[in-house]
């Protein structure tokens, strides 16, 4: 072999063999990036999302539990109302007319009280002297007997209106509050959010469904119900703080506690 190729041959070794100790080389690990901040003490949280529905958090349904027909409404959705203020009349003639037959049957048994009373006393003034009678022998113990029974009889008669006039009492006082239902009333403070009636429909009382006159809400407490995922919901807790944001107003954010 020529000196010139045991030169090339010599170079070609100490290639290969520089190449095969450079990658033999432990290899330095590339820098991690980090951020640096002061030490300070705090909570750590975990940032829980949802999308949900505003509501109030108190909203009442105002219906009527007669039948009708709406005379008269005196606000409209948007109006802010206060408890106890008059809110709708329904037509009450019906109503009305009842009361006024139950004054008339209870002045009635009024009435039949005061002869039974009057009848009582005089059977009571005949026995008394019937009593005497026999005391002095001009009357017999049978006609005192008969006198007793006819006291005895004429209590039960008068017992009996007593009774009847309790009765009439009571439906006096039932048609009374169904005619004071005729006019209803706000049951809270609020702001009247729907009005489905108008004034000359017809209003249909049932305690099996509602006929709804108007919503009445407060609106100085809302309510947001929010979905959550299953993988998410396990680190909600009751009494935690959050934030609710509104598509209306979306540079606010309102503090929310969850419930």
């Amino acid at each position: 072999m020529s000196w010139f190729k045991r030169i090339v041959a010599a170079l070609f070794l100490l290639a290969v063999g520089g190449i095969v100790a450079l990658s033999l080389r432990p290899q330095k690990e590339k820098p991690v990036e980090v951020q640096m901040s002061s030490i300070k003490r705090g909570p750590i949280t975990r940032l829980v999302a949802g999308a949900g529905k505003l509501d109030p958090a108190t909203q009442v349904k105002v219906s009527s539990n007669l039948s009708g027909d709406l005379l008269e409404l005196t606000v409209r959705e948007g109006d802010p109302v206060t408890k106890g203020q008059l809110l709708a009349k329904i037509d009450a003639r019906r109503y009305s007319a009842q009361v006024k037959q139950a004054e008339a049957a209870k002045a009635s048994l009024g009435a039949e009280l005061a002869l039974a009373n009057v009848e009582l006393d005089r059977i009571k003034l005949e026995r008394d002297r019937i009593k005497k009678l026999v005391g002095t022998s001009s009357a017999s113990q049978a006609e005192l007997d008969r006198a007793e029974s006819e006291v005895a009889a004429q209590q039960a008669r008068q017992q009996a209106v007593k009774e009847r006039i309790a009765q009439s009492s009571a439906a006096l006082a039932e048609a009374s509050h169904m005619l004071s239902m005729t006019t209803l009333y706000a049951p809270l403070d609020g702001v009247v959010t729907s009005a489905p009636k108008k004034v000359g429909e017809r209003v249909r009382g049932s305690d099996f469904t509602e006929d709804v006159i108007l919503v009445i809400s407060t609106l100085n407490a809302m309510e947001v119900k929010v979905e959550v995922g299953e993988h998410e919901v396990v680190y909600l807790h009751e009494g935690d703080k959050s934030e609710v944001e509104v598509d209306a107003f979306p540079d606010r954010k309102w503090p929310a506690t969850v419930v």
